[in-house]
């Protein structure tokens, strides 16, 4: 299969839906970090010592700083790059993309290091494998972030990448700063959590922002919390050194007067207890499965995702069960950034006002398509989101008018 093509619109998608800048109010701002991505397509991981040809390669600006705000923007948005660039050959080619795909650079310019870049490799059974740099987005102050200020009507996207970096005293610094402000904010787990130390996780959790992961993610949020098979009422941070050892989280989270008692994300909640109750899903979830996810939701006092490739996509709110998402059938050819492409469209479509069921129901239907071309960033754009022949199942869970209103940005 080719590489992505976004330049098709079919006739009968709305004219609103066809512009990229639908959206008048608010924005999706991401403090996550944006580096460079050279994907190459390779039969299988090479063994120590041996050479080989890459079957196709690309080298393109990525990172899920970019990637989540590349896939707001296929659906309409308007987005924001708050992290640091650096200055060189890396950076000229994340602030050329930038710029070709109208997103907005807020961030610092750090003059003296260059971006970081990543290989990335995905084998003939689409598994990827990932060789990183640290550049300049990781070696940033506290102040990094004091100029970004949010208001109510956008979504903030926070990446857990961040924690493990020197962008780490920043982030921190902007969660005290916005603690009281009434904005989304969704929190992107990353494969890196259990390396988050007990205090900084702990402030991610009483920030209260939505939480997306798979399911490795979860797997290690389940540990970090300290969260039984058997359930418990209270759970505790898994202790990562004797420093924090007196560190314990009760369940439910003390509920702060943070940005995350936002009147978005309690609307969200809301409507995702109404519309779990009368929505079947094609496929039967795992009891287990279920119980597990609903209780982590419970232990983080937040909704969260957890998407889970081909199944779907796990929906749990603080207080109700988790129910699956099912997905779309897809052919993959490239999984390389899959994850980004829901996060993104997850954002853009709670900056149209849409519920956190319909959100990633969409997302689902974006990242199914998103996996069938090559390229970290491969998200859609919306007219051919809809124009899609699975979009009839998005359909089924909301009225066709309605969902099209938010789409178009009417409905908000």
């Amino acid at each position: 299969m080719s590489s992505v093509n976004h330049s098709m619109v079919l006739s009968h998608a709305d004219n609103s839906l066809r512009s990229v800048d639908r959206l008048t109010h608010g924005s999706v701002i991401s403090l996550g970090q944006a580096i460079v991505d050279v994907s190459m397509q390779i039969a299988a991981i090479p063994n120590p010592g041996e050479n080989l040809f890459a079957d196709y390669s690309q080298t393109v600006a990525g990172g899920c700083g970019f990637n989540v705000l590349y896939a707001a923007r296929a659906m309409g948005a308007r987005a924001s790059l708050a992290s640091v660039l650096g200055n060189g050959a890396w950076a000229d080619v994340i602030k050329s993309a930038l710029s070709q795909n109208g997103i907005e650079h807020t961030g610092m310019n750090l003059e003296g290091e260059d971006s970081g870049f990543c290989v990335a490799l995905t084998d003939k059974h689409a598994e990827r494998t990932f060789i990183s740099t640290r550049g300049a987005e990781c070696h940033v102050s506290k102040t990094a972030f004091d100029k970004i200020h949010p208001s109510g009507s956008d979504v903030v996207y926070l990446s857990g990448y961040t924690l493990v970096s020197g962008t780490c005293v920043a982030l921190l610094s902007f969660l005290d700063k916005t603690w009281q402000q009434r904005f989304t904010a969704v929190f992107d787990v990353s494969p890196v959590i259990d390396e988050v130390d007990s205090a900084t996780l702990e402030r991610i959790i009483e920030y209260r922002p939505i939480w997306t992961c798979n399911e490795s993610e979860a797997d290690l949020l389940e540990s970090r919390l300290g969260i039984e098979e058997a359930g418990l009422d209270s759970v505790a941070l898994a202790e990562r050194d004797a420093e924090t050892d007196a560190r314990v989280l009760n369940n439910p989270v003390m509920n702060v007067g943070s940005a995350n008692g936002r009147s978005k994300n309690d609307a969200s909640e809301d409507n995702l207890a109404g519309e779990t109750a009368g929505t079947s899903s094609s496929q039967s979830p795992i009891p287990n499965t279920s119980k597990r996810y609903a209780r982590l939701a419970r232990a983080l006092n937040a909704p969260l995702i957890v998407h889970c490739g081909c199944q779907g996509a796990w929906l749990c709110s603080q207080q109700g069960p988790a129910q699956l998402i099912p997905a779309f059938p897809a052919h993959a050819v490239d999984t390389n950034g899959a994850g980004d492409c829901h996060t993104g469209v997850l954002c853009a479509s709670l900056l149209m006002g849409m519920s956190l069921h319909e959100a990633v129901s969409l997302a689902n239907l974006a990242a199914s398509i998103s996996v069938e071309s090559r390229g970290a960033a491969s998200c859609p754009p919306l007219p051919r989101v809809v124009s899609d022949v699975r979009f009839k199942e998005v359909l089924l869970r909301d009225s066709t008018r309605s969902l099209l209103d938010k789409l178009s940005g009417k409905g908000k």
